[in-house]
């Protein structure tokens, strides 16, 4: 779906926008997305996206809240960004380590709450038509099943395993305006009762015995997450989801890097095991090129260049390019495989292109572009022959083939018009750039300019929060009005 709104983007083919909405709305309305908890179980049994597999993973929180908060730059609709919403109070809610670091997965089965010693499949989210009646008041009930087609008998058809008899698999049957016409009241009236009626059977679920936690924190997914919160704290100017992903990063480099400086994959119990594959890697310094976009900290643009110097040292092929799924230093097998199909998860080759030609652009480092070059020749033939196999590839390709911009920032963090220039860089789908700051002075700008020399001329305009505009370093006029800065980005 990234690929596709960057291919819309590109080509003006306003049919692979239209397939990207068509999806992200049919799923949100489906039964494989919870409408009382938020978020999205592991994938759909049938067609209509309505029977799902109960199981919720980490990395497909991560990844379909970017594809939503893409769309929603792309077409400014408010559905796509109350998704995202949802999606990260679940995350933030149910997934999160107090401490910092997230789950890794919530299980498909558990305690059926009529007989807790029996386990099924989607226990914890099913409702028989009487369970919400004794919940919700007559009026209240009326309106939530018709809206989400609950059944005295039970929704569910196709039921095998006779898990569901009964039962009814929350979807969206009727729009807000077909359920208001239904029972003669206002859209707003109905979402009023809606919204207050997931509200009470949220509640009441949580008395249900939940299904299991996967308390494990994985690096890799980790890395996932906290680029998607880093990115949403800009599109939705959201500081929580900010503070969310910044906890996060801190808890990894505290728990899950060794003393020498080597990442580590897996993190439970207070222990950290088990030397960090490519993904790892490839992942968590995608993870802190956002952060250091969300929060300007040059800490995490440093660590970001830092681990990719290590991750080129450990996993890089020198004889043939790209990145061994395990590093030199790992156990020595057979055959050290790559891998670069991207799947349910996109593959650590194909971050890492992104991540190297992203830093590439914020650093003015010509081995990192130089080694982005290489990744893609590697993969080409494999691309050409099955391109749908490698879409996270094709939208490093896409930024490399450009044109990309070089966005910066120059003035005083305290400013009052800082939070509206940002706004306006991150209001439109411009997935190809590299967004910095550069501050009037201090410390920090030392630091910063060793880190991306670029910035060193781009200076405030008369003390004004002033946004350069720039392709390959080349900049147009510098812009100190947000019209002005809209004017530039839309063209």
């Amino acid at each position: 779906l990234s690929f596709l709104l960057r291919y819309w983007k590109r080509a003006k083919e306003p049919k692979a926008l239209e397939m990207v909405e068509k999806t992200l709305t049919e799923i949100a309305k489906g039964g494989i997305y919870d409408h009382i908890g938020a978020g999205f179980h592991r994938y759909s049994t049938d067609p209509k996206w309505f029977l799902p597999h109960f199981e919720k993973m980490l990395y497909d929180q991560a990844i379909i809240s970017r594809a939503y908060l893409e769309a929603y730059q792309a077409t400014g609709k408010k559905e796509y960004a109350r998704t995202v919403s949802e999606i990260f109070e679940y995350v933030l809610r149910d997934m999160m380590h107090p401490e910092g670091g997230f789950y890794s997965a919530e299980d498909a089965d558990s305690s059926s709450p009529e007989n807790p010693k029996e386990k099924r499949e989607g226990a914890f989210y099913a409702w028989s038509e009487k369970e919400i009646l004794k919940i919700l008041s007559k009026i209240e009930a009326e309106v939530f099943d018709y809206y989400f087609g609950v059944e005295a008998q039970g929704n569910v058809s196709a039921d095998s395993s006779g898990d569901f008899k009964g039962k009814n698999i929350l979807h969206i049957a009727h729009t807000l305006e077909e359920t208001a016409q239904a029972f003669g009241k206002s859209s707003q009236e109905i979402e009023k009762i809606i919204s207050g009626a997931k509200i009470k059977l949220l509640l009441s679920r949580s008395q249900r015995p939940r299904p299991h936690l996967d308390d494990k924190i994985l690096l890799d997914w980790n890395g996932l997450m906290i680029s998607s919160l880093a990115f949403a704290s800009r599109v939705l100017n959201e500081p929580r989801y900010c503070k969310a992903a910044e906890k996060s990063a801190q808890f990894i480099l505290k728990n899950l890097v060794r003393k020498d400086g080597r990442l580590l994959h897996r993190f439970r119990e207070a222990e950290a095991a088990i030397e960090g594959m490519i993904n790892d890697y490839a992942f968590f310094i995608c993870g802190l090129i956002d952060l250091y976009e969300a929060t300007f900290n040059p800490e995490y643009l440093l660590q970001a260049k830092n681990l990719t110097r290590q991750m080129l040292k450990l996993f890089w092929d020198e004889t043939n390019g790209g990145f061994f799924f395990t590093g030199e230093d790992a156990e020595q097998l057979v055959v050290r495989q790559k891998e670069f199909y991207d799947g349910a998860i996109p593959s650590g080759n194909s971050i890492a292109a992104l991540d190297l030609i992203r830093l590439a652009r914020l650093t003015m480092d010509k081995e990192f572009e130089k080694k982005a070059d290489t990744l893609l020749e590697v993969f080409s033939r494999q691309i050409v022959q099955a391109p749908f196999g490698y879409c996270q590839m094709l939208i490093a390709l896409d930024f490399v083939l450009g044109p990309a911009k070089e966005i910066v920032i120059a003035g005083s963090r305290v400013s009052e018009t800082i939070a509206l220039m940002i706004s306006s860089v991150y209001e439109r789908f411009i997935p190809n750039k590299v967004v910095a700051f550069r501050p009037a002075d201090g410390k920090q700008l030392e630091t910063l300019t060793g880190l991306m020399p670029f910035i060193k001329e781009l200076t405030a305009l008369e003390g004004r929060i002033t946004v350069y505009v720039c392709e390959n370093y080349i900049c147009k006029l510098p812009a100190v009005n947000i019209e002005k800065v809209k004017e530039i980005l839309a063209q």
